[in-house]
């Protein structure tokens, strides 16, 4: 295996020391975006009292947003790693070299749960799963989408399950090999990730995907150059994650630019737009921001952090009835234990406080 930047043999020694990558991104005070974090990589601030939802919030972005950029393919024949299918919403199952035994019922339902799955409808990806599953139980294929969908859920656990039983029957299965290291990496179970990290740099020493896991499991201070080594590929996923890790380096300005380059690649990722214009709205840049922001509302609309983060730059920027139209739909996508905060700040606004 030709060298790599990071050294394969070092990430052995360093892993158990190492957290996942997107466990490490820092943030400020925003709802939703990798800026959340901050407080793990330096103590910024004590955790604050539950906010009048004017503040930009503070939560950590979903778990799930390693296992979406792996986005979900059907592969029969288990060598459909180097294929580009990393948007979510364009990775729909390509099976161009199923053979002939095929069961198209089954694939058609594989097909079917990609599609939901690159759309955000998880449940609905699980049921055509299971529907598939009851076809053909073992069937390799359709375990590797079960683990994906599972990945996509936020159910690692049962993800890395699902890509071993796929493994136990490919073992050169390079597409669960990605997925499984991806949830171990997830689970924070970084000495089980690096084995697999091994075998796909072996097979694919220059892909894109592989230089994104090497850059995860790097330690500390390499993380940046890491990062920058991965998004000279040009992979959207890999761009965002370096605008995340310089945002952990207090690099917004710079981090913009590649959530920016990563959004021109990836026009329909709404957790990309969110962590864009929250980005830009820590900036001061706040008619940017609104744009970026309320573009997440609209690819997401059950995303309460895009509502709340586009609320709060309308409030900044004087705009009262844009802001209480965003509070608004906040209100329709919060459960109701936590609307009672989101009623009071439309009240206050309303009433010009």
């Amino acid at each position: 295996m030709r060298a790599q930047s990071i050294s394969l043999a070092g990430l052995v020694l360093l892993a158990a020391g190492c957290r996942d990558r997107g466990q490490d991104v820092p943030g400020g005070g925003w709802v939703g975006t990798p800026m959340a974090d901050r407080a793990r990589f330096q103590q910024a601030r004590p955790p604050e009292a539950p906010p009048a939802p004017a503040t930009i919030a503070s939560a950590a972005a979903p778990a799930t947003d390693e296992a979406a950029d792996a986005g979900v393919v059907v592969a029969r024949d288990g060598v459909r790693f180097d294929d580009p299918g990393l948007d979510p919403r364009a990775s729909l199952a390509l099976l161009d070299r199923a053979p002939p035994a095929t069961d198209v019922a089954t694939d058609a339902l594989l097909a079917e749960a990609a599609r939901l799955a690159g759309q955000g409808r998880l449940e609905d990806a699980m049921n055509a799963v299971r529907r598939a599953k009851l076809r053909g139980p073992e069937d390799p294929a359709v375990l590797l989408v079960e683990g994906q969908v599972l990945a996509r859920s936020g159910d690692q656990r049962g993800a890395v399950g699902a890509f071993a039983q796929v493994l136990r029957q490919r073992p050169d299965d390079l597409e669960a090999a990605y997925g499984q290291a991806l949830a171990h990496l997830a689970l924070g179970e970084n000495s089980a990730a690096v084995p697999l990290v091994e075998r796909l740099a072996k097979a694919r020493p220059g892909d894109a995907r592989v230089q994104r896991l090497l850059a995860r499991l790097a330690p500390e201070p390499d993380r940046l150059r890491a990062s920058a080594q991965a998004a000279a590929t040009g992979d959207p996923a890999a761009l965002r994650e370096h605008g995340d890790t310089l945002m952990g380096a207090g690099r917004t300005g710079e981090a913009v630019d590649f959530y920016a380059l990563a959004a021109a690649k990836r026009t329909e990722d709404a957790e990309l737009h969110l962590r864009w214009g929250t980005a830009l709205a820590t900036l001061g840049r706040l008619d940017e921001a609104e744009k970026v922001l309320g573009r997440a509302t609209v690819l997401m609309p059950e995303r309460p952090a895009a509502w709340q983060n586009l609320a709060t730059v309308r409030e900044r920027r004087r705009d009262t009835a844009g802001a209480i139209e965003a509070w608004q739909g906040l209100l329709e996508h919060t459960p109701e234990a936590a609307r009672a905060d989101v009623r009071a700040r439309i009240a206050r606004l309303r009433e010009g406080r």
